[in-house]
């Protein structure tokens, strides 16, 4: 018994084969680059020499492509699967919803603003790195930050537009980033890619400022609905979530494999 991998697009198919013949697949959808999506796993219920393979293919997979799957449940065949092959839950997301057509949240915060295109990428991703500083839910470093910075932008697609993603001031002082985007796949769904406020300036309430203030962004850029998500630890980002009216709709698992 063999394993066929082909790709095409934004899919990756595994496909145990013996005699010419198909004894089960798995099929793996690219959300991201690096954050796949089990889409469908078919084989004969008692078949555990394509068990076997398809295992060793997944591991195989995890070593080489560093990526990690995204499960919206935890007991599923799918995730004994992943489990087998060596993969583990690394973070638990939580998943809200708000709707844009509603009256927004008043915050009675002003800031100043300075965007992506006017202060240029070295500069934005200067003050990026500060907002994200001891904040144990960004993972960006100096030596990372330039990568991780082109990773969203590539993420943003067709929509990125670098006059659209700010840093926030106040009184000449930097306090923040606020990154709204709308999804390049839905015209009127938007998110926030990220919001930070920098070290000196948290407990001030600016990160609900910031949050409504992205509200406010995506709905004048015509969305009538809102997603976000955080790390399920994050409590500070939850409570934010829940004072400018989100919803939590569901959690989601992240998986990493051995080469993660």
């Amino acid at each position: 018994m063999t394993i066929h991998e082909t790709r095409e697009s934004s899919t990756i198919h595994l496909e145990c084969v013996q005699d010419g013949l198909s004894q089960g697949h798995l099929l793996i959808r690219q959300l991201e680059p690096k954050l796949w999506q089990v889409q469908e796993w078919k084989a004969p219920q008692h078949s555990a020499e394509c068990m076997s393979e398809i295992i060793r293919a997944l591991r195989a997979l995890g070593l080489a492509e560093q990526a990690q799957f995204l499960s919206n449940n935890l007991n599923t065949p799918v995730n004994n699967l992943l489990e087998q092959a060596g993969w583990h839950v690394a973070k638990q997301k939580a998943l809200v919803e708000r709707s844009l057509l509603q009256p927004l949240p008043k915050v009675h915060v002003s800031f100043q603003w300075s965007s992506l295109e006017e202060v240029g990428s070295a500069e934005f991703i200067r003050v990026l790195l500060i907002a994200s500083q001891g904040d144990p839910f960004q993972t960006s470093t100096p030596q990372t930050a330039e990568q991780d910075f082109a990773a969203l932008v590539e993420y943003a697609g067709t929509r990125f537009d670098p006059s659209r993603w700010f840093i926030a001031a106040q009184d000449g002082q930097e306090v923040g980033v606020l990154l709204p985007q709308m999804y390049a796949d839905r015209s009127d769904t938007g998110t926030l890619f990220y919001l930070g406020v920098c070290p000196e300036f948290r407990g001030r309430g600016l990160g609900r400022a910031l949050h409504a203030e992205g509200l406010k962004q995506l709905q004048a850029r015509g969305a009538a609905n809102y997603q976000g998500s955080t790390d399920l630890r994050n409590e500070g980002m939850r409570h934010i979530f829940a004072l400018n009216g989100c919803t939590e709709v569901r959690q989601q698992w992240f998986y990493e494999g051995a080469g993660t």
